[in-house]
């Protein structure tokens, strides 16, 4: 199966999910599930090892908490879209106030889902995001 890359290239075999959460438990659990939905996964739990990460290893998707130590999501997303600007980006966060979704979608994030997220919808949200950018 052919997926698409984050530039736009034509990448062989499964997407490529980075999920940047500060809280373990949440991080392991999503890690393990997108696997089992046959996702290539790659997570951590700050910004400054989403960036290190990203270095080493592109992602299709960035899927992020926007409260992290250091440097926000907000300003992670900024990051990496400077460098692939055709990343796709969806948040997952605790907080569901408008301010926070709308910095998010200036950003470059296209979908923004409130913790706790079901993982069907988070799996949905990343199909999809891939499929109308691409």
């Amino acid at each position: 199966m052919t997926e698409p890359k984050a530039n736009g290239a034509p990448r062989k075999g499964r997407l490529h999910v980075l999920i940047v959460e500060d809280h373990d438990d949440t991080r392991t659990a999503m890690d393990k599930l997108l696997s089992l939905h046959n996702f290539s996964v790659r997570s951590v739990g700050s910004y400054r090892e989403a960036v290190a990460m990203a270095t080493q290893w592109l992602p299709d998707v960035l899927v992020c908490d926007l409260g992290l130590p250091g440097k926000d999501g907000i300003e992670l997303m900024r990051q990496m879209r400077r460098a692939h600007p055709r990343l796709h980006g969806i948040v997952v966060s605790g907080h569901a106030e408008r301010q926070f979704i709308q910095r998010s979608h200036d950003a470059g994030f296209a979908d923004y889902l409130v913790k706790p997220v079901q993982i069907d919808l988070l799996v949905h949200a990343i199909h999809r995001l891939v499929t109308q950018r691409n």
